[in-house]
């Protein structure tokens, strides 16, 4: 989607979007100025560039239909102004490279340099704008830097663009910029058809927009500002789809009490997900340190994300917005989605709850294989109904039965031979299931066995506490 939502927190801009509607941004004193190198706009354009020969290739790439630039946070401040909470570089980047594109092409290929830089009229073409709140006059850099430009080209000097330069830090980033995107759009081997290249870089390049003004958020600009880039963290799909779900565009004013509550279900679902026992629980253990957010988990396994799709940061988010997108009562498409979500922790609940499917579930998670591939929480679901199309789920005593039959599969492929000190990934599997059947069989109805305390033994996050198998070897 291209148009910025007027009542939405959430949209997919492009650069376009941006022009033809004439959005100004402000960007706040708290940050930090513009920063980009010639190395990070090479890779930018490198990243285009491939993502287009891709994206030519249809029928041998299943990527995503659009190159992300990544996440711009902004706070609506009037109807064509927004603060830039985060996102500041990569937006001033594809502002530069808007400004190159309309310099090579409009201006030197037309033959009316002289004129524009007499005139001044053409200078800047239509569009979007960028001001810093630490700069007087700072709508006019763009300006600058481009007549800096002309002058030199014409006059063929550096003159202009030194003395633009040495203004300030950012002026010199600025510059670099400008001057790479220029080289590579005149670079026939690297940009062969400006109008091809125009469409990408407009059009086919998309932020993922996330507008602080239209979700409830009591954290000020500059403390998001802060959280997100102090250690470099980036909102993650499930921040991305909780302000998808939450935003304003979806509930009238008389179900606001749906969006509170949804908000207040949210946050106790992600605490219990938090409770170390039933997260290690759920998680096998590659994956237990991969999620800041754990609610994030059940939307990764719902959109299907698998082992393929983890050079996509946002593939979850994506899968929920094209969904968003086609939905023709956004309030009805979040209420289903919630459902879902809620239906598959009901499983994960009673799973943990019942100590027996506890045990069981809980070492497939861990050890258990489909298809010669760990066996995830779908396939597990999957099986546990008699119809899956109408949700008839199996008595329990057959749950159980098939739950000890993919135990004894797990091990099926097993030879006495394999039992030895020396393997010791199999050795840890098999004693671990020897304590997990121990601790169903105990008598005392509360007895379990922690899945925490072994996979953080087995990650190294237990401090002063490794795996030892020596005594498997005794000779005493």
């Amino acid at each position: 989607m291209n148009e910025i939502l007027s009542n939405g927190a959430m949209a997919l801009p492009n650069i376009k979007s941006f022009i033809d509607k004439e959005i100004s941004f402000i960007v706040p004193s708290y940050q930090r100025g513009y920063r980009w190198t010639k190395e990070q706009v090479n890779r930018l354009i490198q990243d285009l560039c491939e993502f287009q020969k891709e994206e030519d290739e249809k029928e041998k790439s299943k990527q995503c239909p659009f190159y992300s630039l990544q996440v711009l946070v902004v706070e609506q401040k009037d109807e064509k102004l927004y603060e830039v909470i985060d996102g500041q570089q990569r937006l001033t980047t594809m502002l530069l490279m808007n400004q190159a594109f309309h310099i090579v092409k409009n201006i030197e290929k037309s033959g009316f340099r002289d004129l524009i830089i007499k005139t001044e009229k053409g200078l800047i073409p239509s569009g979007y704008d960028i001001k810093y709140s630490t700069r007087k006059n700072s709508y006019t850099w763009l300006k600058e830097l481009t007549l800096a430009y002309l002058h030199d080209q014409k006059e063929g000097t550096t003159t202009h663009i030194n003395k633009f330069k040495s203004k300030c830090r950012d002026y010199y980033h600025f510059e670099e910029v400008l001057s790479v995107c220029i080289t590579a759009l005149k670079d026939e081997k690297v940009i062969c058809k400006l109008n091809d290249w125009e469409t990408l870089f407009k059009e086919r390049a998309k932020f993922i927009w996330y507008d602080k003004s239209k979700v409830p958020f009591e954290d000020s600009n500059e403390m998001i500002f802060n959280r997100l880039n102090a250690t470099k963290i980036k909102l993650n799909n499930a921040e991305l789809i909780k302000a998808l779900f939450l935003q304003k565009g979806v509930y009238s004013n008389d179900r606001i009490v749906n969006r509170d509550q949804l908000a207040i279900d949210w946050d106790l679902l992600e605490k219990r997900l938090q409770d170390p026992e039933f997260w290690m629980f759920i998680c096998r253990s590659e994956k237990v340190t991969a999620y800041d957010t754990h609610i994030e988990y059940l939307f990764d396994i719902l959109s299907g994300k698998s082992s393929n799709d983890k050079d996509r940061e946002n593939f979850t988010f994506d899968y929920y917005y094209d969904m968003y997108l086609v939905a023709h009562d956004k309030f009805e498409f979040v209420k289903e989605q919630w459902k879902i979500i809620n239906e598959l922790f009901q499983i994960l609940e009673e799973w943990y709850n019942n100590r027996h499917f506890y045990h069981l579930t809980g070492y497939l998670l861990e050890y258990g294989m489909k298809d010669n591939k760990p066996m995830t929480i779908p396939d597990l679901v999957s099986l546990l109904y008699e119809d899956l199309e109408k949700k008839r789920m199996m008595p329990k005593s057959k749950w159980l039965y098939k739950l000890t039959e993919l135990v004894k599969d797990s091990l099926s492929t097993l030879s006495s031979t394999q039992l030895v000190f020396a393997n010791k990934d199999i050795m840890i599997k098999v004693l671990m299931l020897f304590n997990v059947i121990q601790e169903d069989n105990r008598s005392n109805p509360n007895a379990r066995f922690s899945f925490n305390e072994f996979k953080r033994i087995k990650l190294g996050l237990h401090e002063g506490m490794v795996w030892h198998l020596e005594h498997i070897a005794s000779n005493t």
